[in-house]
Formats: C-alpha cells, sequence, structure tokens
C-alpha cells in the first residue's frame, strides 16, 4: 500500500514538499534533492531526481519512532 494512503494527513503535503524540492532543484542546479516529510513520530524521506529532463521522485516506507516519556531519557 502506498504511504500517502497509509498516512494520509502527511500525504497532504507531499505536493507543497516536493515543489520546494523542485525550486531548490531549479534554482541550486542540482540533479537531486533528498528531503523528509514528518509529524515528529512518523518519517517519509524521499528523493527528487532530474533523469534524461524528467524529474522522478521516490519515497521510503514510513519510519515510525518509538515514543518515550521524557523521563525514561
Amino acid at each position: 500500500m502506498p504511504e500517502s494512503l497509509r498516512y494520509p494527513y502527511l500525504s497532504l503535503s507531499y505536493p507543497e514538499a516536493v515543489s520546494q524540492a523542485i525550486a531548490l532543484l531549479r534554482s541550486a542546479n542540482l540533479s537531486e534533492v533528498r528531503f523528509c516529510l514528518s509529524d515528529g513520530h512518523t518519517w517519509i524521506f524521499f528523493v527528487l531526481k532530474s533523469e534524461n529532463g524528467m524529474l522522478i521522485y521516490y519515497e521510503s516506507a514510513a519510519r515510525r519512532s518509538e515514543s518515550r516519556p521524557f523521563g525514561d531519557l
């Protein structure tokens, strides 16, 4: 199942995040930009690449951090 379906609240931020990555890629003349989306507990990592004149992005499976009370640090 795509991460966008498993975590719909994070997927609402995909368009803005990818747009910002495209802006960075073009303004800095890069061939690749790595970025992530997170709510502080769930992390989804992305790679945006320019390949043969086309922009393609890849997303990772979501990673979840363990929630621990501050007293357990």
